[in-house]
């Protein structure tokens, strides 16, 4: 865990303790999101920062608007358009969020934060019902289904090579991660091999052993998160962490309120908790 990751967990830490909702971790962290982002585009367009433009292996055209990879600047996008929604919760920062992905996405072509907003709006419907703690524990069980069969094809990735492709190589790196980790590290964590992987579960087994995953899979079936716009947002992290090493880097604003919900609870007041969702037309 590097410097910036240990300062936004003493950050959230503090949020926790000092607020008695989470408006206020939104509010904070949105208008740094922004501040940042307009920063970075004002220094590339008066030429301080290059926009950078690649053609990768599948033939996509990236630009980097300033950030060392598409993916940054796709996941910061993805981190603001999240909070803005979450904040106000109607249907102007809805559509708001939503055209900022299209256009990030249309010039990033970063396909993970894309689809992973789309499966956080898919979840504002699902969620949006009654039977909400029943939908809760489903969500997550499926989660850690998921996560056994992701291992599964990881281990035997050589018969499944076109979703290894599909998944940018990312099979073929964990079941390499596997063969070079020992006993004592897959079960505490430890292990320095500079492999990187491009997935949090795998990332917690890496630094910190199978049995702190077993403990966070465990917290999460116990989280106490009843709200649905949370929990929609909670399940797409969960679902992004497949993808993206997103649940390990605090520093990135959309794990920092992804533990900041699980940490806090239900300490928000019964008062801000809106459950009907009536807020939102979701028939246009």
């Amino acid at each position: 865990m590097n410097t910036l990751d240990l300062l936004a967990l003493v950050y959230i830490v503090l949020l926790i303790d000092l607020s008695d909702t989470v408006d206020v971790f939104y509010r904070s962290t949105l208008w740094g999101m922004f501040l940042a982002l307009i920063t970075v585009f004002l220094l590339v367009y008066l030429g301080f920062f290059e926009n950078e433009i690649y053609i990768d292996q599948m033939g996509r055209i990236r630009n980097f608007f300033g950030f060392a990879n598409p993916n940054y600047l796709s996941l910061y996008i993805f981190s603001f358009s999240i909070f803005l929604y979450l904040h106000k919760k109607n249907n102007l920062s809805l559509l708001i969020s939503i055209v900022i992905i299209f256009i990030t996405f249309y010039f990033t072509r970063s396909r993970t934060p894309f689809f992973s907003f789309l499966f956080f709006l898919l979840l504002l419907v699902f969620f949006k019902k009654r039977n909400i703690f029943l939908k809760k524990k489903i969500s997550i069980y499926l989660i850690i289904i998921l996560l056994l069969v992701f291992t599964y094809l990881a281990i035997n990735y050589q018969n499944y090579p076109d979703i290894d492709y599909f998944l940018s190589g990312r099979l073929r790196l964990i079941n390499k991660m596997f063969n070079e980790v020992s006993l004592g590290e897959l079960a505490f964590g430890g292990n320095l091999t500079k492999i990187t992987i491009d997935n949090s579960y795998l990332r917690f087994i890496k630094y910190y052993g199978i049995f702190f995953l077993i403990l966070f899979l465990v917290a999460l079936v116990n989280v106490e998160e009843n709200r649905p716009h949370e929990l929609a947002f909670i399940i797409t992290m969960l679902i992004f962490g497949f993808f993206e090493s997103v649940l390990v880097s605090p520093a990135v604003p959309v794990s920092s309120l992804f533990w900041y919900l699980i940490l806090q609870g239900n300490k928000t007041s019964a008062n801000k908790i809106d459950i009907s969702m009536t807020d939102v037309d979701y028939k246009n």
